[in-house]
């Protein structure tokens, strides 16, 4: 077995693991997009910036903590669970579903 097959079975297995838990308390909620690979023949051929075939839209939610130190007083964030979702579209219902498929009720959303 080799490395490249192992590294596939691991993220096969993370990628089943963010189903089975909800994130909870305050979330920060963000979209970004990703390079994908594609071949290097049809890379001068393709559009670029928002739309490309070479990028990939990703939801990326975490669960944030705001902790302070009492010594300085500094306030930062501590971030606990994560989960990233591909995007097929940029519909406000989608992200809206996975909102809700994702999220406890009771938290509150940054964006």
């Amino acid at each position: 077995m080799t490395i490249w097959s192992v590294m596939h079975r691991i993220r096969i297995v993370m990628g089943k693991r963010d189903g089975l838990y909800q994130l909870s308390d305050m979330i920060e909620f963000d979209e970004g997009y990703f390079e994908k690979q594609v071949a290097e023949h049809t890379k001068p051929n393709l559009k670029r910036g928002r739309g490309s075939e070479r990028q990939i839209n990703v939801a990326v939610m975490t669960e944030s903590t705001i902790l302070e130190n009492l010594k300085s007083g500094k306030i930062s964030n501590n971030c606990r669970l994560f989960k990233m979702k591909v995007l097929k579209s940029h519909m406000t219902t989608e992200i809206e579903s996975l909102i809700k498929d994702s999220l406890a009720k009771s938290c509150c959303v940054l964006r």
